[in-house]
């Protein structure tokens, strides 16, 4: 049940056929350059994943690393993948609900590669034991040898935002902020003659 002054998230808002834009002109081209943007990656991203996924882009490295590197390289294209489908989520929710601005577009422009790095450094952290390692079926092989990294890194990267931001509450936990720091330092200036 939703108040009266909450838009229903099927009709954002309007009365029925009100189908014009409430966007300018101007702003409409903008959003849909992010859209191709985000359209245009997802889809070299997926045409990577396959090619990764058996071997084509990255035969070049030496057998002894080449199973390690495979199983990065999908998790980060996965960790992609993630945060691209966020980005295009929020991209048209935002949009259709009115809240679309321009001051967002690096946050939507880097908001993917965000999570590649964000996924990258996760599942690092997952490979030397420090998380719980992801169990793989061992009864679909290879299949699930390389659907492991791309459904984590896929998680990873669609949830990197809030990964980031419980990381940056465990960092002042653990250091502090800032202004405690400075705060510290003072009062022990203050306690040293």
């Amino acid at each position: 049940m939703t108040n009266d002054s909450t838009p229903s998230p099927d009709t954002d808002g309007r009365d029925l056929f009100q189908p014009d834009s409430r966007y300018s002109a101007e702003l409409r081209k903008e959003q849909k350059r992010e859209g191709i943007y985000i359209g245009a990656l997802l889809a070299a991203n997926l045409i990577t994943l396959a090619g990764v996924g058996v071997g084509t882009f990255i035969s070049f490295i030496p057998v002894s690393y080449y199973h390690t590197a495979q199983r990065f390289t999908l998790a980060a294209l996965g960790g992609l993948l993630g945060g691209l489908v966020y980005d295009g989520k929020w991209l048209y929710h935002s949009i259709a609900r009115g809240l679309w601005h321009q001051d967002r577009r690096l946050w939507r422009i880097l908001s993917p590669w965000l999570s590649v790095g964000t996924t990258v450094g996760i599942w690092s952290l997952m490979s030397i034991g420090f998380f719980p390692p992801v169990s793989e079926s061992p009864t679909d092989g290879r299949v699930a040898s390389l659907a492991t990294p791309v459904g984590t890194g896929f998680v990873i990267g669609y949830l990197s935002d809030r990964f980031l931001a419980k990381m940056k509450e465990l960092t002042e936990v653990l250091f502090g902020t800032a202004r405690q720091q400075q705060r510290t330092k003072d009062e022990d200036e203050l306690r040293d003659p």
